[in-house]
């Protein structure tokens, strides 16, 4: 999670290269299978929605108490939703900013045909925070051990480490950043009790990612039936100008 001050005070988090081998990705479908078989049933109610959203998003109101989302027993504030929203909406901007995109007019344009950008995001945050919270309640229930996980550690450190960079480098305070990075609403309590649920779901994650074996023979079936994902062929051709000439056979003589 990098931390910047853009347009608009904005923050970024890199993402990982999605391009996985067919054993890297058969090993997350069998987590995906486990968490199904512990009847982990995330149920997605996005409640924040048009004027409403705008509301709680631009002034903050009722973001403590607001429920943006509900996933399984858990209600999650519109205050934590904020923060996903944001996340994505950063990441959108330093790629999209140079064509146009403006983040003062996300519920007029379009990402594509059918939604806007204000709709993509929503859509984004609402499957990364129930993804976050299907795999936090199941670390809870089977007494996953955060505090001594050193990949989890690792994570929540390298986010507070840049928070506390990026804040020395605005000569700011770590809260107020977090305050204009976010909402006046947001808290250094809230960010570091946000901050555990995400890295507790990631270094759960990577525990049954690298608990899980996978044989050749369920790889070489895996990419069988996902061949599609990854026989491609990437190809340039060029043009060139040219002149049609006419050979004439000199006569003889």
């Amino acid at each position: 999670m990098v931390f910047e001050m853009g347009k608009g005070a904005r923050i970024r988090r890199e993402h990982e290269n999605e391009s996985k081998a067919p054993k890297q990705k058969q090993a997350e479908s069998k987590i995906w299978k486990i968490l199904g078989r512990a009847g982990i049933i995330a149920i997605c109610l996005l409640v924040v929605v048009g004027a409403a959203w705008g509301v709680v998003y631009t002034t903050g109101v009722l973001q403590r108490s607001f429920t943006a989302v509900t996933v399984g027993d858990y209600k999650v504030s519109a205050l934590e939703f904020n923060m996903y929203y944001n996340d994505i909406l950063s990441n959108l901007m330093n790629t999209y900013a140079q064509y146009g995109m403006d983040a003062q007019n996300l519920e007029i344009q379009m990402y594509d045909e059918e939604r806007t950008f204000a709709d993509y995001i929503r859509e984004s945050a609402v499957s990364q925070v129930t993804e976050v919270y299907v795999l936090y309640s199941e670390a809870q229930a089977n007494g996953y051990d955060y505090e001594n996980d050193v990949y989890a550690q690792a994570l929540y450190q390298s986010s507070m480490s840049q928070l506390q960079e990026s804040a020395e480098t605005y000569e700011m305070e770590p809260e107020a950043l977090l305050k204009a990075i976010y909402s006046n609403q947001m808290k250094m309590s809230d960010f570091e009790a946000f901050l555990t649920r995400r890295t507790t779901a990631q270094g759960y994650a990577e525990q049954l990612e690298s608990g899980l074996t996978v044989s050749d023979d369920e790889a070489e079936n895996y990419y069988s039936e996902n061949k599609d994902e990854y026989d491609n062929v990437s190809y340039r051709y060029f043009t060139f100008p040219y002149e049609t000439v006419t050979y004439t056979e000199p006569e003889d003589g």
